[in-house]
């Protein structure tokens, strides 16, 4: 029998903790994944961040691959669809982080 994982958005103002947050449990609940989002921005040399780099987003207008998205500035954040839904299908919870800008966007959606 396959159960169905559950999707969790982290939301609040940058800076605020959630990715650590979302980390802590993730490490203390083995069915629970913080997971990382593509970002347009370059990535910080030695630091843990919630994210990696995707020239893709460059052109999210009309790009299915990426089920939220958000811009900054002339930064833009998204979260892949195909992998989410593997997780989610196997039983996996996982927990996505967004500031609130573009929390609003992705609840429309």
């Amino acid at each position: 029998m396959t159960t169905s994982g559950k999707l969790y958005l982290v939301a609040g103002a940058s800076a605020a903790g959630k990715s650590t947050i979302c980390s802590a449990i993730a490490a203390a609940l083995p069915n629970f994944v913080a997971w990382k989002k593509a970002t347009t921005r370059k990535l910080r040399p030695d630091s843990n961040e919630d994210c990696y780099y995707e020239s893709a987003l460059a052109q999210i207008e009309g790009n299915e691959r990426f089920i939220i998205y958000a811009t900054n500035g002339n930064i833009r954040y998204g979260i892949e669809v195909a992998p989410i839904a593997k997780l989610l299908n196997s039983g996996t919870n996982v927990l996505l982080v967004s500031v609130n800008h573009g929390a609003t966007k992705e609840l429309e959606a």
